[in-house]
């Protein structure tokens, strides 16, 4: 088996501790992609980590102490309203979970959708619902209609454990 194997090797930009909180983990690893995605490039923002390592928690954070994706929203709407001609740009978000390898839309009712190639947009999720966002609090409240219908069960490490993986994806059209 070695034969067919390569070595991996995996190297981090950084590892936080305890100490630091999701806008210190923003301002030094994630703002820089979304400043890059306002002018155009792809980016991803992914969190990694163990059942009950609070990948859920820096994502979203708490209204007073915003998490990940609250901050990103927050700096799009900032930065297209005070460096960009806002009135060019349009929001757009979808919000999907991965369950029991399926894929859900928890902006709708919609189940088991699936994986498409896009000749112009790349990889797609034929069904997902977009909804086009205005102003941050429209993405705030779109999050939290999308986290009302998230997958959240109890297991042996944790007593509310979210049991799926989520995709937010915010698309800038300009």
């Amino acid at each position: 088996m070695d034969s067919i194997y390569s070595p991996q090797m995996f190297t981090f930009d950084k590892i936080y501790g305890v100490d630091f909180n999701s806008q210190i983990i923003y301002k030094e690893m994630c703002r820089q992609i979304v400043r890059s995605a306002i002018d155009g490039y792809n980016g991803t923002i992914f969190m990694y980590g163990q059942t009950t390592s609070g990948k859920t928690f820096t994502m979203l954070g708490t209204p007073n102490s915003p998490g990940i994706l609250p901050c990103t929203l927050r700096d799009i709407f900032n930065i297209i309203q005070k460096e960009k001609n806002a009135e060019n740009y349009t929001v757009y978000c979808s919000y999907l979970e991965i369950y029991n390898e399926n894929i859900h839309d928890l902006l709708t009712d919609s189940n088991f959708l699936k994986i498409a190639d896009d000749n112009k947009y790349g990889v797609v999720v034929n069904g997902a619902k977009r909804v086009k966002i205005k102003t941050f609090e429209d993405g705030i409240a779109l999050k939290d209609y999308g986290e009302e219908n998230r997958k959240y069960r109890e297991t042996l490490i944790n007593e509310y454990s979210s049991r799926s993986h989520t995709i937010f994806q915010i698309v800038l059209l300009n």
